[in-house]
């Protein structure tokens, strides 16, 4: 063997005593955990569906016309309640009902009649909707949401004559029409089942006679998750 031979073969043994010296002193590793993803998918978590109950209180601000030339501005108190699904953590659906107390065009509001008389419109819808909302969660309690709404309205309305402060006559009636509303919102998270709604919503009611109403309106909910 030549001396060129001798030093490579030496070497070798050298080099492999040095990495198997090494190897002996490193941790076992394990192979599944060596095979684990740096990421995580979101996507894989699990869906938070299920039913829920709702109810809500608020105020709403109203824009009343009554054919062909009379308008007005009134406000009132609104509340409601509903049933609904969520179907994962970005979309949900309910169907609900509310009640508009009484829109009331009081006296200052209304133009005395030529006989020195004048009419008082009072106005109480009732509006049935199915919605739906999209949600982007931006923290574990956060929740802002978009929705839309279609529904029916029954818009009762009483008509009183009246000369100086008594009441000389009054007719109810009741139209209806189709409604739409548009929302927006933030869901607050208080535990796994409830939580709390916050939101604005804008809705017209096209009803079926001489009236057209549009109102805005800020509401406050609670929600409960079976």
């Amino acid at each position: 063997m030549s001396v060129h031979n001798s030093l490579f073969a030496a070497c070798l043994a050298a080099a492999s005593a040095v990495t198997g010296a090494a190897a002996a002193d490193l941790p076992p590793r394990s192979v599944s955990s060596s095979l684990e993803p740096a990421w995580t998918d979101t996507e894989s978590e699990p869906v938070q569906s299920g039913f829920y109950v709702r109810g809500d209180f608020g105020g709403s601000w109203a824009h009343v016309a009554i054919k062909p030339n009379l308008e007005s501005d009134i406000d009132n108190f609104i509340f409601g309640g509903g049933v609904g699904y969520r179907v994962n953590r970005n979309f949900r659906m309910d169907a609900t009902a509310e009640y508009g107390g009484g829109y009331n065009m009081q006296r200052k509001h209304l133009p005395k009649l030529s006989t020195g008389h004048y009419n008082r419109y009072s106005f109480q819808p009732i509006t049935v909707m199915g919605n739906a909302y999209v949600e982007v969660p931006v923290t574990a309690v956060l929740s802002p949401y978009l929705g839309m709404g279609a529904g029916y309205s029954v818009f009762s309305h009483e008509t009183q004559n009246f000369k100086g402060p008594h009441p000389l006559e009054a007719q109810m009636k009741t139209d209806g029409g189709f409604t739409w509303a548009a929302m927006a919102g933030v869901g607050i998270s208080v535990t796994e089942q409830f939580g709390f709604d916050l939101g604005y919503r804008y809705r017209q009611i096209l009803v079926e006679g001489p009236w057209d109403f549009n109102d805005h309106s800020l509401r406050a909910g609670l929600r409960y998750t079976f």
